[in-house]
């Protein structure tokens, strides 16, 4: 890190899977580091959260994927887990899709405060949305 290390560097992002033994880990470690849940991670929790409610099949799960990872990187993930809640208790569930449901409501309202997809990129970028790269000679 220390070969890494410039005045440029205004904020740093570790990104974690969302297990708390490496979340702590990194804390102690790199406390100057905002932690940021792995948006890949999230993302396999939502597909999981897909096919229990709808089949792997469904014509409609693509765009509810969609849907609602728009939301979760939106910084909205307060309403996905809320949608999930709601689903959960729905009579026609089996105890395995139920379970499937509440284990990603479970990985988001844990990781919450690490899902500021939204947050990080703008810290990163200008406020017109553009990369800044500092002295790096990139971009």
């Amino acid at each position: 890190m220390a070969q890494r290390e410039s005045d440029h560097i205004q904020h740093r992002v570790a990104l974690t899977d969302g297990a708390e033994a490496l979340q702590k880990r990194v804390k102690e470690k790199f406390h100057n580091f905002e932690l940021v849940l792995d948006i890949i991670h999230a993302t396999e929790h939502l597909w999981d959260a897909a096919n229990a409610l709808l089949g792997e099949a469904h014509p409609e799960r693509n765009s509810w994927v969609k849907e609602q990872l728009l939301k979760i990187l939106s910084g909205r993930t307060s309403e996905v887990i809320e949608v999930l809640q709601k689903r959960a208790y729905d009579q026609f569930l089996s105890p395995t899709q139920r379970q499937a449901l509440c284990t990603t409501i479970g990985h988001y309202q844990r990781n919450l405060s690490y899902m500021r997809f939204w947050n990080s990129t703008k810290k990163q970028n200008g406020e017109n949305g553009t990369r800044n790269w500092g002295n790096t000679g990139h971009g």
